[in-house]
C-alpha cells in the first residue's frame, strides 16, 4: 500500500527528529566544547605570559641593584669620609651618612634624606640636583638603614630602592660609608 504525502513527510519528520536533530546537536555541543577549550587554553598562556613577563623584569631589576650594589660598594672616597673612617674611626658620622651609586651618578646622603655631595657624569649634569634629591629621598626611606653598617657580609650592607624621573626608572643601590679592610 502506497504512502500519502502526508505519511511520507510524517516519516521524513520523524527520521529528522530521530537522527538528524541529534547530530546537529552532538556537532553544535562539540563545536561549543572546542571553543571553550581554545579560550581556556588562550587564557592560561595570556596569564603565564604575564607571570614570565613580570618575572623577568623583576629579575633585571634585582640584578641591576646588585649590580649597583657591588659598584657602589667600591666608592667613598671623600675627604670627610677618609677623615672619620681611615684616620680617626667615627662611627656616629658613619652612621649618619650613606652612599649611593645611581645610573652615572654618586650620592653621598644624611638618614633624614638631605643629600651632602653628589656627583653625576656628562650626561645627567643638568638633572644633578633632581637626581641626588631623589636617590636621597628614596634612600632614606628604606628600613633599617642605619644598621646596614652592621651587616655580616659585604653583600648585607647594601639595600636597594627605585624612584622615577621623568620616564627612567632608577635603579638605587644604597650602602653605609665603612671602614675598608
Amino acid at each position: 500500500m502506497p504512502k500519502t504525502a502526508n505519511a511520507a513527510a510524517l516519516d521524513v519528520r520523524r527520521a529528522w527528529l530521530g537522527v538528524g536533530a541529534p547530530i546537529i546537536a552532538l556537532v553544535a555541543v562539540t563545536i561549543a566544547l572546542a571553543v571553550a577549550v581554545f579560550l581556556q587554553l588562550a587564557q592560561d598562556q595570556d596569564r603565564a605570559f604575564e607571570r614570565n613577563s613580570a618575572t623577568l623584569v623583576q629579575n633585571d631589576l634585582e640584578s641591576r641593584g646588585q649590580m649597583m650594589g657591588a659598584v657602589g660598594l667600591d666608592y667613598a672616597n671623600w675627604e670627610a669620609a677618609f677623615e672619620n673612617i681611615h684616620v680617626r674611626w667615627n662611627p656616629e658620622w658613619i652612621e649618619d651618612n650613606f652612599y649611593s651609586s645611581v645610573a652615572d651618578s654618586l650620592v653621598l646622603f644624611r638618614q633624614n634624606g638631605t643629600f651632602r655631595y653628589s656627583w653625576v657624569s656628562e650626561t645627567f649634569e643638568d638633572q644633578e640636583e633632581r637626581i641626588a634629591t631623589l636617590v636621597a629621598e628614596a634612600g632614606a626611606q628604606l628600613p633599617n638603614l642605619r644598621h646596614l653598617s652592621r651587616a655580616a657580609t659585604p653583600g648585607g650592607t647594601v639595600a636597594r630602592a627605585y624612584a622615577r624621573l621623568d620616564d627612567s626608572l632608577l635603579i638605587i643601590a644604597v650602602m653605609p660609608v665603612t671602614h675598608e679592610d
